[in-house]
């Protein structure tokens, strides 16, 4: 009964008291075959290295917990514009376009602040703590940086837009948030 609760309690396996330490690594052995496996299947949703679209939703939930205390909340969203570069140079300079404003997104940022891939050369940004009038005049000095600034990285130029939408200006879940800020993509 016990191993039945425990299972239907969403264990992946149930092991007895006494089991011998050659049954007990090879159930480890097992089971590391298989996530390994689910990680070289799982399709790739998002740049390695950042969160992506669903987590990042998952912590504007958070955020908006937070913000209907009181708290401000900004989430902005940034599109390189890759269909030049890919015409010109290819794919993997747009791919090093996107790696690279990926980097450069994550250094300008606070630690607090939380950058995910969207995927296909766009980025989200969550901001704690930070209204509208501060969330605008970051996104100008942003794009600015980004655009009149010089290149991404070693001579990669791509022109990137961003899109803003603060709580509680823009009211919802965090897909409603997200898309709004999606919406309003401008560049500088």
């Amino acid at each position: 009964r016990e191993h039945l609760e425990a299972l239907d309690a969403g264990a992946d396996e149930v092991v007895a008291p006494g089991v011998s330490d050659a049954e007990l690594f090879a159930r480890l052995r097992v089971q590391i075959r298989r996530w390994a496996h689910e990680q070289r299947t799982r399709p790739v949703k998002g740049l390695p290295g950042f969160l992506g679209p669903e987590a990042l939703l998952v912590e504007i939930e958070r955020a908006l917990t937070l913000a209907h205390r009181g708290r401000a909340l900004s989430v902005m969203v940034f599109d390189a514009e890759l269909p030049p570069l890919l015409r010109g140079r290819g794919r993997l300079e747009a791919d090093a376009a996107v790696a690279a404003l990926g980097a450069r997104l994550k250094t300008v940022f606070r630690q607090s602040d939380v950058v995910a891939s969207l995927g296909a050369g766009r980025f989200g940004v969550l901001l704690h703590d930070l209204a509208r009038a501060d969330a605008e005049r970051l996104m100008q000095t942003h794009l600015e940086s980004f655009n009149v600034g010089g290149p991404l990285s070693d001579g990669l130029q791509v022109l990137v837009r961003g899109g803003l939408a603060t709580f509680p200006e823009v009211q919802g879940g965090a897909k409603v948030l997200l898309e709004a800020a999606g919406r309003a993509l401008r560049t500088p």
